[in-house]
């Protein structure tokens, strides 16, 4: 784990009244030292909006990777067209969609479909051989999701290499 020192430079009412109260200073700052697990390069969380950040588990290893309704719903059809999100819902149809790896600046086509029993999306076509295998993916892995506007795209990073 790493260790970080954090301050608090503005203080709360509360703190500052009982720091009148105790003829303390109330403009003096106060810090903290605190452990954090995960280590997601600054300037990659503040540069990418990583609406979605999920944990691999052993079944996106296989041949296809699954994201939750609410993720899809909340973060990626907010910039489709309705007639795209119409097609893959209501019609069935399984859409081409570009995965850009961010990390090695490629591009992937891949099959965005949704399955009418679950009501879950699935990433599949070449997904094992162009991110599970190429990427070495493992079980743990922390990555980021972000659907890009300009580029018509789903922006994909390994964020944290917990797995490891």
């Amino acid at each position: 784990m790493k260790r970080a020192v954090f301050y608090h430079f503005l203080s709360t009412k509360a703190k500052e009244e009982e720091n009148k109260r105790k003829r303390k200073d109330p403009h003096v700052h106060e810090w903290e030292v605190v452990e954090k697990r995960a280590h997601i390069s600054p300037v990659k969380e503040f540069l990418c909006p990583w609406e979605i950040k999920y944990v691999i588990t052993t079944k996106d290893l296989g041949p296809s990777f699954e994201l939750s309704p609410g993720h899809v719903w909340e973060h990626i059809f907010k910039h489709w067209h309705q007639s795209a999100i119409s097609r893959l819902t209501i019609d069935g149809e399984k859409l081409l969609v570009t995965i850009r790896d961010m990390d090695t600046s490629t591009n992937h086509n891949l099959i965005f479909s949704m399955c009418k029993d679950t009501g879950r999306f699935t990433i599949q076509g070449d997904w094992y051989k162009d991110f599970v295998e190429r990427r070495n993916l493992k079980e743990g892995m922390l990555v980021g999701l972000y659907w890009d506007r300009d580029s018509s795209s789903l922006h994909f990073s390994v964020l944290d290499n917990l797995g490891n």
